[in-house]
């Protein structure tokens, strides 16, 4: 089932990590509650999108061992375990980082999640029973197993001063 028949909708979309691509530009999946974003592969999962902090996308997480846990129901303590750093606290969430991956718990409730680069700890289904995904993700891919985007965006990466 895509994304886009489980009622997602596209939403403004702001959020870049270590993605860019030699021309500059990055290609954006735009799904509501999630974001792809590619350079030239898709390399980076973000749910939610920046600006909309409420809803994580219904998505599915495996992690190595084989154990499957909706995106939102993933437990701090399996976060810590599987990215192997223990979390701290910022602003009134604890956050566990590691250099592909970045995920925020309020309240003992995940609130943010952004895997990316060659992250072998999780891989990425639209529902419990698959399939799933690891990244880096062809655009083919990504479009077989959670449908067409609702929309595609370009970013454009500027360096410099004004």
């Amino acid at each position: 089932m895509s994304l886009a028949l489980m009622g997602f909708a596209a939403v403004a979309v702001f959020n870049i990590s270590s993605c860019m691509s030699s021309n500059n530009q990055d290609d954006v999946a735009v799904y509501e509650h999630a974001a792809f974003y590619s350079s030239p592969h898709f390399t980076t999962f973000v749910s939610p999108p920046s600006g909309n902090t409420s809803i994580l996308a219904n998505v599915y997480i495996e992690i190595p061992d084989g154990r499957r846990f909706l995106l939102a129901q993933l437990p701090a303590n399996v976060t810590s375990e599987i990215l192997g750093v223990d979390g701290w606290e910022y602003d009134g969430e604890l956050n566990y980082s590691d250099s592909h991956s970045h995920i925020e718990y309020r309240d003992g409730q995940l609130v943010m999640a952004r895997i990316s680069g060659d992250s072998e700890k999780f891989r990425i289904g639209p529902t419990e029973d698959g399939p799933f995904l690891s990244f880096p993700i062809e655009r083919d891919q990504l479009i077989e197993v959670f449908g067409e985007p609702v929309r595609w965006k370009r970013l454009v990466t500027r360096y410099g001063g004004a």
